[in-house]
């Protein structure tokens, strides 16, 4: 009498099956036990749903890209968590204040228009006109001409191999930041303060470098700018010549 052949169904006592996968337990390793049950809790955040229903020509891939531009732009751990809450749109804006029942209005405390994080962050008048004083400022230092559209703005530029490109993610995500900063305190927006900022950021961005031994790194990324940031003193002359 002829055995039958084994079901394919059934399992040895050397298997376990994960996510529809045989795996021989004896060479199962912790990462993939770990990666298994984070694919079963991972949920794609609502706020990637509203982004898109506002910009209907970004796609999941995009976001793939986004959420990941944060730490290639920076090693500062503070700044990438200010852009993840970006991601997530709960930046406290005046709508946003006003839908937690914080604020008695949604509205603009700059220009009177419905404050949305997109408003909030690139169409109020004052802050696009900050954004064009940059913008300039980097056309102007560098010789390089650029437009940030809202998108460049609220999510990052997507384009991480120019490492001039990297540099002015690293700029965008510090404004951002200084722009929120000023707005809490209802403060008008000063380029030249924001360029003293950015420059002690710079500097501790290379700390962090130096102490990670990776400074020939650093100078490669920011070759383009460390002539203003580092070589020289970044005093009012020096910055005001270029805007």
């Amino acid at each position: 009498m002829k055995n039958a052949d084994k079901p394919e169904n059934v399992l040895t006592n050397n298997q376990i099956c994960i996510q529809n996968k045989i795996y021989n337990i004896y060479e199962l390793t912790s990462q993939q036990i770990y990666w298994n049950i984070l694919e079963k809790i991972i949920k794609t955040p609502t706020s990637l749903d509203k982004w898109i229903d506002e910009f209907p020509f970004l796609n999941d891939t995009d976001f793939e890209h986004f959420f990941l531009l944060p730490n290639l732009t920076s090693r500062d751990t503070k700044l990438q968590t200010f852009q993840y809450k970006i991601l997530n749109n709960i930046i406290p804006c005046r709508a946003k204040l006003f839908h937690w029942k914080i604020s008695d209005t949604g509205l603009c405390q700059y220009c009177g228009s419905y404050d949305n994080l997109s408003h909030y962050l690139y169409f109020c008048e004052t802050t696009r006109n900050f954004w064009n004083q940059l913008t300039n400022w980097v056309q102007n230092t560098v010789q390089f001409k650029i437009q940030l559209s809202v998108i460049d703005i609220i999510f990052g530029i997507k384009n991480t191999e120019d490492k001039l490109l990297l540099n002015i993610n690293f700029f965008i995500l510090h404004a951002k930041r200084y722009i929120y900063q000023r707005k809490i305190d209802n403060k008008d927006l000063f380029l030249l303060e924001f360029l003293n900022m950015l420059k002690q950021n710079v500097i501790i961005e290379r700390n962090r470098y130096l102490i990670k031994g990776d400074y020939e790194q650093f100078e490669n990324k920011w070759s383009h700018f460390t002539d203003i940031f580092i070589d020289h003193a970044l005093d009012h002359n020096n910055l005001k010549k270029n805007m």
